[in-house]
């Protein structure tokens, strides 16, 4: 078996334990019988279905099959396809169950951001405070504006067992054609050089502009100087079984 076809099969198998494993989760905290749990089986079988990872690669960032495999990893339908199979008391519970996993995302988020701002800076309660509520609300804004492709690229690393911290990068650059790869089509090291340096510095620039309500000048100085070393650093981890 070749490489690719074996980065395609470790991510079908992270999909397929994902997907029981959010059915496992419900089958508990909803208290499904055997036939619910059955019809939400059917329901995650056909969104691995939709998963192509050979045409991955070269799908265009926007297309409607890039749409339908983001659909397909977020669940988009399953509360309508459940409407049969559920009493209403479960399907509130379904939405509720919904409704806590993207708020701890929030949270999640918002945490790990201010944990990284506090690695730099000594701030008062006053501002602990104030920066989390800040970072709560770009993080809730930010996962609502991700875009499918985005989502595709972070979730396929994540079926692969790769934890990656990738700040305010948008990982559908990883695909072929996504703009950025033909942005410099002269091959010229110094121009392309330039370009990413330019990307790096507005993001620096957005992250300074986020805290200005809640540091001093001068703290926003360091926070600058610090973000200025590696600001799109990633860290990475790789799960094995």
């Amino acid at each position: 078996m070749s490489a690719q076809k074996q980065w395609n099969a470790r991510a079908m198998n992270g999909f397929r334990k994902q997907f029981d494993a959010r059915v496992a989760k419900m089958v508990d905290d909803l208290s499904l019988n055997a036939s619910q749990e059955k019809a939400m089986r059917a329901y995650y079988a056909e969104q691995l279905g939709k998963i192509d990872m050979e045409a991955l690669n070269d799908l265009e960032i926007d297309s409607p099959k890039m749409k339908e495999m983001a659909a397909a990893i977020r669940g988009d339908g399953l509360s309508d396809h459940m409407k049969a199979y559920l009493t209403t008391g479960q399907l509130e519970g379904m939405k509720a169950m919904q409704e806590r996993k993207r708020t701890s995302q929030i949270e999640s988020a918002a945490l790990k951001n201010l944990a990284k701002l506090q690695d730099t800076l000594d701030l008062t309660q006053e501002q602990r405070d104030a920066a989390y509520a800040v970072l709560a609300e770009d993080a809730e804004n930010k996962i609502a504006s991700r875009s499918d492709a985005d989502l595709v690229a972070r979730e396929v690393m994540r079926a692969q067992g790769i934890r990656m911290d990738m700040s305010d990068r948008d990982m559908s650059e990883m695909f072929k054609s996504h703009p950025i790869h033909a942005a410099d089509t002269s091959g010229d090291p110094q121009s392309m050089s330039l370009r990413v340096n330019a990307q790096r510095q507005q993001k620096i620039d957005r992250k300074v502009q986020l805290m200005s309500s809640v540091l001093t000048e001068a703290q926003l100085t360091r926070y600058r100087k610090s973000l200025g070393g590696d600001p799109n650093s990633a860290s990475m981890t790789i799960e094995t079984e």
